[in-house]
């Protein structure tokens, strides 16, 4: 069997070869890269045979189904539809995701999906704790009734959304140790969910940088920042404020403020130390790399560096001071 990733990709180069070194780690085949920007990607030479990036235009949620061609010729036997940041952990007595597949299909031969729940991370910060120990250890993981999938590649149908698949038969798919029918991508939670086979750590906030270029860029109309203009006028004559949490919020909207719902979630019971958490050569943020995107919005929308970075600091330690339910105690 050959495992295949198919992935989304929009102004994420400072978190690229940390996804890539994983997936490849856990022992997925091969990872097709759907880019949507004009930016230059670089694969490390020891990658390059497991990577083919296409380049695509930038119809958000609809960029898997427009290229579904690619993805049921990509010669994998199994397709995951992780987004980038978005990372699947294993139960330590897997070694890789061939054998969690093959003891499965040994009891339920039947399956032709994998679901994956969602354990949340609000990395809602500017700091450099970036290798993926670090970031698993600091922050708190949220639970979540998302899902995504993983999907016996002759059996793809239509990609209707990120996050699940219609497939061409009767949907079999496992979650958490039962196989059910219900094909949808939400799913009640369970006193297990965090402790069985798998659990895929969603880094759905990377840094406060992360989501002003994230609003600033996206076709998604409903996460696109609220008032670009009150956002370059708020920074170019930033000298000192109070509340820039609550600032922050409103000026940037819905980016800005998912994280603070997440948080209302209850923590997930998970106990790392059933997972394999391995140590990468990467870190999971390149913060050069995000430095150089950083600069380039900031040219190109007339923002001033040296206020962004003032008011970036002075929200930085806010958040920290002020909510400390996005870190373990």
């Amino acid at each position: 069997m050959k495992f295949g990733i198919c992935v989304r990709s929009f102004l994420e180069g400072p978190y690229l070869d940390f996804f890539i070194e994983h997936y490849i780690s856990l022992g997925f085949d091969k990872i097709l890269i759907f880019k949507s920007d004009k930016e230059e990607y670089y694969v490390k030479e020891k990658y390059e045979k497991y990577v083919k990036i296409i380049n695509v235009e930038n119809t958000g949620n609809s960029i898997l189904q427009e290229n579904i061609y690619h993805i049921k010729n990509s010669g994998c036997d199994w397709t995951f539809f992780p987004d980038m940041d978005e990372i699947l952990i294993l139960n330590k007595e897997y070694k890789n995701i061939r054998e969690f597949v093959e003891r499965k299909l040994k009891i339920f031969p039947q399956i032709n999906m994998f679901y994956f729940r969602w354990g949340m991370i609000e990395k809602y910060d500017i700091e450099a704790n970036n290798t993926f120990k670090n970031i698993v250890n600091t922050y708190n993981i949220f639970s979540s009734r998302f899902i995504k999938s993983m999907v016996k590649t002759s059996s793809i149908n239509i990609l209707q959304d990120p996050h699940s698949c219609k497939t061409t038969d009767n949907s079999k798919i496992y979650l958490e140790g039962e196989i059910i029918n219900t094909n949808k991508s939400v799913h009640d939670l369970q006193s297990y969910s965090y402790n069985r086979d798998t659990v895929l750590i969603h880094i759905h906030t990377r840094s406060i940088h992360n989501i002003i270029i994230k609003s600033l860029y996206t076709t998604l109309n409903a996460k696109q920042i609220s008032s670009l203009s009150a956002f370059i006028n708020y920074i170019n004559n930033f000298t000192e404020d109070t509340k820039l949490i609550e600032k922050f919020m409103n000026i940037i909207g819905q980016k800005a403020k998912l994280p603070f719902f997440h948080a209302e979630s209850r923590l997930s019971n998970i106990d790392l130390s059933r997972f394999t958490i391995p140590e990468y050569s990467t870190n999971t943020i390149d913060l050069e790399q995000e430095r150089c995107l950083i600069l380039k919005f900031l040219t190109e929308f007339n923002i001033n560096e040296e206020k962004y970075y003032i008011f970036i600091n002075g929200l930085n330690k806010e958040i920290q001071r002020d909510f400390r339910r996005f870190y373990k105690e």
